[in-house]
């Protein structure tokens, strides 16, 4: 049979010059393929995990209430100091037993003056201190407030969360069972604009909780036992220092739980939600990577560090990598072949630009392209570990 005519009755392009190209595209198209495959087991588990073998969590009764002290990092908050103080002076707690530790770092504004004048008026039962760092970073506050703590546990908030009155007593109530070291809450999903994914999220760490401890916290409101921080000390240069903590708690042999009973919001943010997210991002992968040997010898817990590990530094390339390989490879293919036909790769192609008005899987691809520039980033030499707030946009 002479391959060198293009008018074979198999198909056009089957001659001894092209068939070597088309098995190369069919070759490129399947490993793209089986990796992309590979790239969703991880994650389905840990999914499903999170669906079929959550425990009960039963947060225990506030029958005794310990001193607290309210550690409240801000940079640039003048539009929004007197709310959140406010707020805190008004959570449901004792006076004589909440402490407020304002660290200013590096700000810009007066919101030094604007805090310590509201405090003096407001503040007038509760000991209360604001103290200011010349140089930006939450971390770098953060390091320096552990320093003056008094109290064994201390309340974490953001300037632009906000909490429920009742927050305090739940949060507080955990730490009598001496094996928790940290806690922290859920964000609403009723004011965010991502809530399917966020949601699949909010179940996987509540999982992870139920069965040992999440490596993720929000920083927006949680909490720590000093002591179960231990000696291990927080990494300026990386942030993400709410997982940071929160690891190193599990390191000392407690647990780091998330109560999804405990919520706070968030403002919408317009403007810059870029680079807030790859801040993040940059933070998570950081902080998976520099705690890599956890991913071994914890049991349960290596478990769950495994699986953020992967979905956090592994899953994105994989992911992005395989989504173009088949692309490109089914691109290719139609194009050479000169016409669209009903097989393989028509419908691979179909499928993707299908698959991108579901908002979940654009989600999913903003999300893993944040780690994947955010890590470049990282291996580049650029830190993203300066902490700018911008409220001008915020809803």
């Amino acid at each position: 049979m002479d391959y060198s005519e293009h008018s074979h009755p198999n198909g056009p392009y089957l001659c001894s010059s092209c068939y070597p190209l088309n098995m190369g595209i069919i070759h490129w198209w399947v490993t793209g393929v089986l990796i992309f495959i590979f790239s969703l087991i991880p994650p389905s588990i840990l999914y499903l995990r999170s669906l079929y073998y959550s425990k009960n969590l039963f947060r225990p009764e506030p029958n005794q209430l310990y001193p607290v002290t309210v550690l409240l990092p801000i940079r640039n908050e003048s539009r929004r100091i007197e709310s959140k103080l406010g707020e805190i002076i008004g959570l449901d707690y004792p006076d004589n037993l909440k402490k407020i530790l304002v660290i200013v770092s590096g700000t810009d504004d007066n919101s030094e003056t604007i805090a310590t004048d509201y405090l003096k008026k407001n503040a007038t039962d509760i000991d209360w201190n604001v103290e200011v760092l010349a140089t930006p970073g939450k971390t770098l506050a953060i390091i320096h407030a552990l320093s003056g703590i008094e109290t064994d546990i201390f309340v974490m908030m953001d300037a632009d969360a906000s909490v429920s009155g009742d927050s305090l007593i739940k949060i507080m109530s955990w730490f009598q069972d001496t094996s928790i070291g940290a806690v922290c809450g859920a964000v609403s999903l009723d004011f965010v604009e991502d809530k399917e994914y966020r949601s699949r999220f909010n179940k996987i760490r509540f999982w992870e909780s139920s069965i040992d401890s999440t490596p993720i916290f929000e920083g927006s409101l949680c909490a720590f036992r000093k002591s179960s921080l231990g000696a291990i000390k927080l990494d300026s240069s990386i942030n993400a220092d709410d997982s940071q903590m929160a690891i190193n708690v599990r390191r000392n042999g407690y647990r780091a739980i998330m109560d999804p009973d405990i919520e706070f919001t968030e403002p919408l943010i317009y403007g810059k939600p870029f680079s807030r997210k790859l801040r993040r991002a940059q933070g998570l992968s950081r902080v998976f990577w520099k705690n890599r040997d956890l991913c071994m010898g914890e049991r349960e817990y290596s478990k769950i560090f495994r699986g953020q590990f992967f979905f956090h530094l592994i899953f994105p390339w994989l992911l992005i990598s395989s989504s173009i390989i088949i692309l490109a490879s089914s691109t290719h293919w139609i194009y050479s072949n000169g016409e669209l036909k009903l097989n393989i790769f028509a419908t691979s192609l179909v499928s993707m630009i299908v698959a991108t008005t579901s908002k979940t899987v654009r989600q999913v691809i903003y999300g893993a392209s944040c780690l994947i520039i955010s890590q470049l980033f990282s291996i580049s030499g650029k830190k993203l570990n300066i902490w700018l707030p911008d409220r001008e946009n915020a809803n």
